[in-house]
């Protein structure tokens, strides 16, 4: 199952809307919200990069998660179908708030996932595409920053027959913010999942993108029940630390 996440490298996204209002009301207090732990448009929880498999046709799930990222908290919520063979849509809507920087940030994304070379065993090959909305408000500030997000990334995944696997991927960005301008960036990922057992699996990752330095993370998926599972991550990177729980449902 795969987990569709707010399109762009939206760590970035936020600071620099964040840095784009400072611009303009310079006695506003620093801001490091952040809106997801994502930059493609899909990844499995509580992964942050993606991996080259889809639902079978006619599949769909409901996906939930909890986050803190230093000062912020905030969820989000995920809904997908697969339509088609090798294809999944996908519908987030997410939200974060820092209470001690005033600000508040909503997300919103639409995402394809296309994998048309799926194997249990072996090397799988697939890309995503994403098209996200940002908006950002402060409490001392009228108005909104406003930005839109492009993302592709391609994907590929090795699974061995012991159910070990490794993900990579690597994609562009380009974020629009208020006032045009323009944000690319080349994003690349790299994550392992290690059975323990028939229902968990450890997981471990590395990503970053082309503006910054790269975040760390560990985490845990478990199985509860046939179709529902838990999961939660622990991670450092880019002088801060940040974590989320979550479940997530297919039917």
């Amino acid at each position: 199952m795969t987990r569709f996440r707010v399109a762009g490298a939206d760590r970035i996204r936020f600071r620099e809307v964040g840095r784009e209002i400072m611009r303009q009301q310079n006695n506003l207090l620093a801001w490091a919200m952040v809106l997801a732990t994502s930059g493609s448009a899909f990844a499995e929880a509580p992964l942050f990069v993606d991996d080259a498999g889809v639902m079978d046709v006619g599949g769909k799930k409901m996906e939930a998660l909890w986050r803190r990222d230093r000062n912020a908290r905030g969820g989000e919520i995920t809904f997908g179908v697969a339509p088609l063979r090798a294809l999944e849509i996908g519908f987030t809507m997410a939200g974060d708030r820092d209470h001690k920087a005033g600000m508040r940030g909503q997300n919103s994304v639409l995402g394809l996932k296309w994998v048309p070379v799926q194997q249990d065993v072996g090397w799988s090959f697939g890309a995503v595409a994403g098209f996200g909305r940002l908006q950002v408000t402060q409490e001392k500030v009228p108005g909104k920053q406003k930005e839109t997000d492009l993302a592709l990334t391609g994907l590929a995944t090795w699974q061995s027959t012991l159910g070990q696997a490794l993900h990579l991927n690597l994609g562009v960005t380009r974020a629009r913010l208020s006032g045009g301008h323009l944000s690319d960036a080349v994003a690349w990922g790299i994550a392992c999942e290690q059975p323990a057992g028939e229902k968990t699996k450890w997981l471990a990752e590395i990503h970053g993108d082309s503006r910054t330095a790269p975040d760390r993370a560990i985490g845990v998926r478990w199985l509860a029940m046939e179709g529902f599972k838990l999961s939660a991550l622990i991670g450092r990177g880019n002088g801060r630390h940040f974590g989320q729980i979550g479940l997530a449902r297919e039917f």
